[in-house]
């Protein structure tokens, strides 16, 4: 082979070096053989990436010679549009740059021959795994696994062979403990089906390509430089190859985050970066440590997240945004209440800002696709438009995935997978049991199924289970099938035009528009216009690849490539339906913009959104069980997983849960437990538990985060106007109604409004006030909370909820029963005795007493406690020691009621459920029904000390949304003593009434 010649194209190079920081540029620059770039979230990888490689051809390197290896097909297509803009002259159509999968899909295209593998491979996808692995399944009735196990075995498999341990590695590790491993036996028969229908599956590829890599080195001969994304969530087998690609001259960039690493469960090893630096002694490593994603409140918070890993290698960032709106974490009574919440605060989101934000700025990213059920139908019902980013893949659809399967069997009729799927669609008088035997007789004479049907077509074999009218449809299909391939093969023209033409004349032999409007359910244009997208697809891909800007052949090596005997039209064809069973995700017509320009909400999982960002982000089912997820086996990827989703926000981050939930076997509402990643006491002051309450300033905020033009306070206030909500703020029903279980029937509290029809008084409206001057005076933040068991104190307006339900009836409130409405009354009773006891017990620790103001606080008297025999012991687990502190001598605090004080002998307890001093059950209902006979007889009245004259002389008291106004606060009021501190963060407990009290119920807002 000659020597590689210098290339030298006309690059600027200041354009390449045009907007990178200092770090960003020392990257791009460097000239290290092997280099790592840690990049944190929203730090500006792909950017560098791409302008390393714009520099490497600047500097003379052949396109041709360089591999890019990207995690997504989506990636790929964005860096080559970035280095055509940068460099120009279709330099970016040379370069080998892909996901893993298809730059080995291509290698083993040209040089698969040199260890035997056959050239008309096709690639099995997951679906054509999972079918093959249930077929198996079911056909030896396996005792350990059903058919339904097919999905876990073939995860399995991929586990084992991403570990490169082969069918007969395993097997030969088994023997000697377990003879009779079903496991081992369906892999071994799922190897052999793959190998009789010429498949290889996604692990296949990377395994045969470093099989001929390994024994044919001079394949990459020409390799200069290997560069590759999401380093941290490649594997073993992406490890070896890349050493391989590289091998010639050893010149490698890698750009990953270790603390993004969160396909475990994919065989990603996370250790693959410090395996790298052992092997490459002499790497390089350069850390981005800017941020250009996230306002500072949010990168803050995330930070704190992924910091609980203390085994991380600690690293820097830096926000280079404003300090903007702290995240916000939301409790909700049950998942219903979080979904209508999020729609909720998403329409109100809209509203305030003036809609500057759009339904595609909003993304819900949930950890697993059972939890965005609630939140699909809510959107549904309030009309908000959203996409399923996890959804139906484009090549999957009922309708599209027939004709892909057509083309495949047409190109390679010994896929038996695809073939087995389009033998009856559209129906031609088959059954099941003419199925089961034309794959018998095919497993039986050792041939492939095609060849059966062939000759059962042709009457030369005679197949049990088939009709005539089965044998007509047969001689029909396979008349189709020859008389495309005929048509492909003839056809000398190189116009892509022609597969459009091919396509359409298989749909209308068949009478495919006939089966996908009477068989499939749905809209039928609907339906076609996707069956019209993939035709569309097939025809610009083509055009492509003929054009040399997609797939361009691999250039010529020192090995013997592989001889094209296809014309360029069915090799182009090849090409197109490789790259659909590689293809990720790729939204139909729906996915696109709404038609009034205000764009599309996105669902997605947290692992689909990686690499993504939105403006507002949601991320609800933060419980122990979602995140981290009750069968995950690494708790440190979990806290990886919630950093991902945290760091998608750019300007609004929720996070929120529920506090109850249906267990799934007994149908019961059970406690649920916030995430113990954010139960963290060091994020406490990082966050807020409802939403902001929106200002112009906000707004300003939000247009410098996002670079847009901020709107005038006219058009906000008439978009708010327009918009006609009930409320300006964030708002449920629950901050209100606190629903309560403790021994009475769940049928009377159901739900959210169901038997709760209390209507929010307006006089107790926050945020907004519409106001009859103009201008920024439309704002009024004037702020007079409402009733809401996060504060730490009482508010200053408080109306408590006993008084209020005491004089007013019943039916008034919407109760149905009088029972309910008693039941409310002894909760809120319970609920305000706790309240003032902590804010008495508060204010004697703070040394403030009940004396007039101005003057000084008096020494607090400490209370000696009875000794001796006529001390008597006083129950520990009751509901009143239940909100002390955890320590000795605190004084009682005043009676709530005006009835006549109990002495200590006549003292009565509600004792907690788990207590073992709990009385027998009847003596508790009979002292319950004698509290609440008092309680209707006394009707209690609270006297609250308002939060305003702890922390100043003002008579209204606004919790400040960011960590400015958050630092504001604590400069002018100083520190809390420890005291406090810790009686808000002390142990979790549950008490008899159902009712989980976290440490986050009593966090304060300063």
């Amino acid at each position: 082979m000659e020597p590689l010649q210098p290339f030298n194209p006309p690059v600027e190079i200041d354009k390449v070096l045009d907007g990178l920081n200092p770090v960003q540029r020392e990257a791009v620059m460097s000239t290290a053989e092997v280099l790592q770039i840690l990049a944190p979230p929203g730090s500006g990888k792909t950017r560098t990436l791409t302008s390393r490689v714009s520099w490497l051809l600047a500097n003379g390197m052949n396109p041709s010679n360089i591999i890019v290896a990207t995690f997504t097909n989506k990636a790929s297509k964005e860096m080559k549009e970035r280095i055509s803009k940068m460099i120009g002259g279709g330099l970016e159509n040379r370069l080998i740059i892909g996901t893993f999968h298809s730059i080995a899909t291509r290698y083993l295209r040209k040089y698969g021959h040199l260890i035997g593998l056959p050239s008309g491979f096709s690639i099995a996808d997951a679906g054509d795994s999972s079918t093959i692995i249930s077929r198996i399944i079911k056909k030896n009735k396996y005792s350990t696994m059903d058919g339904n196990d097919a999905g876990n075995v073939k995860s399995r498999i991929s586990n084992l062979k991403s570990k490169m341990q082969s069918v007969d590695v395993y097997i030969a590790t088994q023997k000697k403990s377990n003879h009779n491993d079903e496991f081992g036996k369906v892999y071994s028969q799922y190897e052999k089906e793959l190998k009789n229908s010429n498949l290889l599956d996604f692990d296949d590829l990377l395994l045969r390509c470093l099989d001929l890599l390994r024994a044919h080195p001079l394949c990459v001969s020409n390799i200069e430089a290997v560069l590759i994304d999401e380093f941290q969530d490649t594997n073993l087998v992406q490890f070896d190859l890349m050493c391989l690609f590289a091998a010639r001259r050893n010149r490698i960039t890698i750009v990953g985050d270790p603390d993004q690493s969160i396909y475990g469960f994919r065989a990603a090893e996370i250790g693959n970066l410090s395996t790298m630096q052992e092997v490459y002694p002499h790497t390089i490593v350069i850390n981005l440590e800017e941020n250009y994603r996230s306002s500072a409140a949010i990168l803050h918070c995330s930070l704190e997240v992924i910091e609980q890993d203390k085994a991380r290698p600690q690293k820097g960032i830096t926000p280079t945004h404003e300090i903007g709106i702290s995240p916000v974490l939301r409790q909700l009574p049950c998942p219903y209440s979080e979904a209508r919440w999020i729609v909720q605060e998403v329409l109100r989101l809209r509203a305030v800002t003036g809609n500057l934000f759009t339904f595609s700025d909003i993304a819900v990213l949930v950890r697993s696709g059972g939890l965005a059920r609630e939140i699909e139908t809510q959107m549904n019902q309030r009309s908000v438009p959203y996409r399923l980013l996890a959804g139906i893949k484009f090549f999957e659809r009922a309708e599209v995935k027939p004709v892909l399967d057509y083309l495949r069997v047409i190109l390679d009729p010994s896929n038996s997978e695809a073939l087995l799927r389009i033998l009856n669609t559209p129906r031609r008088g088959l059954g099941d049991k003419a199925f089961k035997e034309i794959s018998a007789t095919a497993e039986k004479k050792g041939i492939s199924i095609w060849n059966v049907v062939q000759k059962a077509a042709r009457g030369d074999m005679k197949i049990d289970g088939i009709s005539n009218p089965g044998l007509v449809g047969l001689s029909k299909f396979v008349k189709v099938i020859k008389d495309t391939q005929n048509t492909l093969q003839s056809e000398e023209s190189n116009n892509p035009e022609v597969i459009g033409t091919v396509i359409r004349s298989l749909l209308e032999k068949i009478d495919y528009k006939t089966y996908v409007g009477e068989k499939l359910q749905g809209e039928f244009e609907d339906r076609w216009q996707h069956v019209e997208e993939f035709i569309t697809q097939a025809v610009e891909f083509c055009n492509n690849v003929l054009a040399g800007i997609d797939e361009v052949d691999l250039p010529d090596t020192e090995a013997a490539g592989n001889p094209i005997e296809e014309s360029e039209l069915v090799v182009a064809l090849g090409k197109f339906l490789a790259n659909a069973a590689l293809a990720s995700v790729k939204e139909g017509p729906e996915a696109d913009e709404s038609g009034n320009g205000s764009g599309v909400l996105t669902i997605s999982t947290i692992h689909n959104a990686k690499g993504l960002e939105w403006p507002i982000v949601f991320i609800p089912g933060c419980y122990n069980g979602s995140i981290p997820h009750s069968r995950a086996e690494d708790h440190d990827e979990e806290r990886r997983l919630l950093y991902v989703a945290m760091t998608r926000a750019q300007a609004l981050l929720y996070l929120s849960y529920p506090s109850e939930l249906r267990d799934r076997k007994s149908g019961e509402m059970q406690d649920s437990n916030l995430c113990s990643f954010l139960a963290e006491s060091s994020l406490k002051p990082l966050m807020v538990d409802q939403g902001p309450t929106i200002t112009f300033q906000s707004i300003q905020s939000f247009s410098n985060i996002m670079s847009r033009q901020c709107p005038t306070n006219e058009e906000v206030q008439a978009i708010i106007n327009a918009a006609g909500l009930e409320r300006l703020d964030d708002w449920v029903e629950s901050d209100e109604l606190t629903r309560n279980y403790g021994g009475y029937p769940e049928d009377e509290f159901i739900g959210l409004g169901d038997e709760y029809n209390f209507q929010p008084q307006r006089t107790t409206k926050r945020g907004y006030k519409r106001s009859s001057s103009n201008g920024v005076s439309a704002y009024n933040q004037s702020y007079a909370p409402s009733y809401n068991r996060t504060n730490s104190y009482p508010a200053t307006t408080r109306t408590t909820m006993t008084s209020r339900l005491s004089t007013q009836t019943t039916t008034m409130q919407g109760f149905k029963s009088a029972h309910s409405h008693m039941h409310t009354l002894a909760t809120s009773r319970l609920e305000c005795e706790a309240d003032v006891r902590k804010a008495s017990v508060k204010r004697k620790s703070d040394q403030i007493t009940e004396e007039k103001p101005g003057t000084q606080p008096t020494q607090q008297k400490i209370l000696k406690k009875k000794t001796g025999k006529d001390a008597k012991a006083k129950p520990q687990n009751t509901l009143t020691n239940y909100f002390r502190k955890p320590s000795d001598g605190l004084p009682d605090a005043n009676p709530v009621s005006q009835a006549k004080a109990i002495t200590r002998e006549e003292e009565k307890f509600i004792f907690l459920s788990s207590s073992p001093e709990r009385p027998p059950r009847n003596e508790v209902a009979a002292q319950n029904k004698r509290l609440l006979d008092e309680m209707r007889r006394n009707p209690p009245t609270s006297k609250f000390t308002s939060v305003a004259s702890m922390i100043g002389e003002s008579k209204s008291y606004t919790a400040p949304t960011t960590m400015s106004r958050m630092a504001a606060t604590v400069t002018n009021t100083g520190p809390s003593t420890g005291t406090s501190s810790a009686a808000s963060g002390g142990p979790k407990k549950t008490l008899g009434m159902k009712r989980s009290m976290t440490s986050w119920n009593d966090r304060k807002r300063k």
